[in-house]
């Protein structure tokens, strides 16, 4: 799968702290920002990049090691 979002792109991004299976959301982990597939499944979440080249990441719910900052409603390509 091709990235959804490349370098040099801008995100639109709405403010919310919840996402529905397969929203791409921008997520706080410690200090650093990220930008993935959102995905759950009973308790363990899992942040999917499209990406090939970058590993999923998975999360147990309630654990505190992630902050759902806000869903990706739209990009911009620079031309």
């Amino acid at each position: 799968m091709s990235p959804f979002i490349l370098p040099e792109d801008y995100v639109v991004v709405r403010s919310q702290t919840s996402a529905e299976n397969g929203e791409v959301v921008v997520t706080l982990m410690g200090e650093e920002a990220t930008v993935k597939r959102f995905f759950k499944k009973g308790k363990r979440i899992e942040l999917r990049p499209d990406n090939e080249r970058w590993e999923t990441i998975p999360v147990e719910e309630g654990s505190g090691e992630i902050q759902i900052l806000g869903k990706v409603i739209g990009v911009f390509r620079k031309c």
